[in-house]
């Protein structure tokens, strides 16, 4: 027969003289948040031209095509003197009409 070795079990730690630190580890702030998909309401009620031909004062009235700039960029058209010209952008984006 084996003979059984007796195992001797570790005494208990005291509670009150044991300080065990079990905080919450922080959450890290580079971790994005779940986004909430709603709907995303327009800034304003206005609908969008695109590039038709515009019959408002402010198109009749001047030299250029009688179009938006910035809906027709890179768009090559007669104005309303006559001349041909092309819808350009700056360098800050925007889009106007200059003579060709």
């Amino acid at each position: 027969m084996v003979a059984k070795k007796s195992a001797k079990k570790a005494p208990k730690a005291n509670k009150k003289s044991v300080k065990v630190n079990k905080k919450k580890p922080k959450a890290n702030k580079k971790t994005p948040k779940a986004n909430k998909k709603t709907p995303k309401k327009s800034a304003s009620p206005k609908k969008a031209r695109g590039c038709t031909v515009q019959t408002t004062a402010k198109y009749a009235s001047r030299p250029s095509p009688p179009y938006p700039a910035n809906e027709c960029c890179g768009e090559k058209f007669k104005g309303n003197d006559g001349n041909y010209y092309v819808s350009k952008a700056d360098k800050n984006g925007r889009c106007k009409w200059i003579k060709v």
